[in-house]
């Protein structure tokens, strides 16, 4: 069976053909990958601005409600940053293919539920010496895990100083420290960190790559089948057919006409040989004629 395929034309053709199908197969998921890689980061940098002017616009409008009341304690209820991003966020996982996370830190905040952890004073300090108003990263969090950062800057309003410039004795009955106040106004005390694991990219990379690569298996088995095909029917058969005729000219038939099936090569090769077989004919009937 394998001397078969290496003397059939056909069967060279048919495993070229596959080589040059596994070949372009691995070269086009290699750049998909990184082509799709760099496309969904777009894509995802781009939801989390969204999603951060939105999550702004939802602490300015809970802000200026709780300028309506004077009582600090009451302020404090409505002002509650971690029901906006409870809420917010459950708002957004229902309407994000993303597993975006969101989180609020601070170095100097005025509740200890939003103290920056060590991965948040980096990422706020590459926020500050950025210059810019957000940034985006791929880092390792806590867990080693490689992870998308979009760290959006929270700067100090001049109304926030209300509250948060030099210690109003509220604040002082409340934390007996320093903690949540003397904030500057543009000073950028917090940031709206939004995450999401790579992997999740990689993975949904795989399984779009998986999906062309076996659209294109597909693809490459019906052409290699067609290929054959016609292969077998313009090719294989008529110089099948040649062999034949020559084999009986040689054993001194040549009686048998070669017909001409076509007008390519093969067709003119068929046409050569009848010549050629009319030209031995009269040849041999002088032969026999001079006898």
């Amino acid at each position: 069976m394998l001397s078969k395929m290496k003397s059939s034309l056909k069967y060279k053709i048919s495993f070229l053909t596959l080589i040059v199908g596994i070949v372009s197969i691995l070269v086009f998921s290699f750049f998909s990958y990184f082509y799709l890689e760099n496309l969904q980061l777009k894509l995802l940098n781009k939801e989390m601005n969204a999603i951060s002017t939105l999550f702004e616009a939802s602490l300015t409008n809970n802000a200026n409600l709780s300028k309506e009341f004077s009582n600090i304690d009451n302020i404090r209820k409505i002002h509650n940053p971690s029901g906006i991003i409870n809420e917010f966020m459950d708002k957004v996982s229902k309407n994000s293919k993303y597993p975006i996370q969101l989180k609020l830190a601070s170095q100097r905040p005025a509740n200890l539920l939003f103290i920056s952890n060590e991965k948040d004073d980096e990422l706020i300090n590459k926020l500050k010496s950025s210059g810019r108003d957000s940034i985006s990263v791929i880092e390792p969090d806590v867990n080693n895990i490689p992870v998308y950062y979009y760290v959006k800057a929270i700067k100090v309003e001049k109304s926030c100083l209300s509250c948060h410039g030099q210690n109003p004795p509220s604040f002082m009955k409340k934390y007996y420290d320093n903690r949540g106040t003397g904030y500057k106004e543009n000073e950028i005390i917090a940031a709206a960190i939004f995450s999401s694991p790579i992997s999740y990219i990689k993975e949904e990379n795989i399984k779009t790559i998986l999906l062309f690569v076996s659209i294109l298996a597909v693809l490459f088995l019906v052409i290699i089948l067609v290929l054959n095909a016609l292969l077998n029917r313009l090719v294989i058969k008529p110089i099948q057919e040649l062999t034949k005729s020559a084999e009986e000219i040689s054993m001194g038939e040549i009686s048998r006409e070669i017909k001409q099936t076509s007008t390519d090569e093969i067709g003119k090769l068929q046409a050569s040989f009848e010549r050629m077989r009319i030209s031995l004919s009269k040849l041999m009937d002088l032969i026999d004629h001079d006898r």
